[in-house]
């Protein structure tokens, strides 16, 4: 994944799994439909003043190992 240095956040959109225990951390990629929503929530931010710059998305659980 590409960061923008000065930000510190993707350059890309980035979707991960994150474990709470042992903090593995695993990219998954999305649905076309679920990238379509995000677009639709950059546009009611944009609605209120906001400028969004990236996304990132995290679910955080407990991967297999530390179940």
């Amino acid at each position: 994944t590409a960061y923008d240095i000065g930000l510190g956040i993707p350059a890309e959109p980035l979707f991960r799994s994150v474990c709470d225990v042992c903090g593995r951390v695993e990219d998954f990629h999305v649905p076309d439909e679920f990238e379509q929503q995000v677009a639709a929530l950059v546009e009611v931010a944009a609605d209120g003043g906001f400028r969004v710059e990236a996304h990132r998305f995290d679910m955080l659980g407990r991967c297999a190992d530390c179940r």
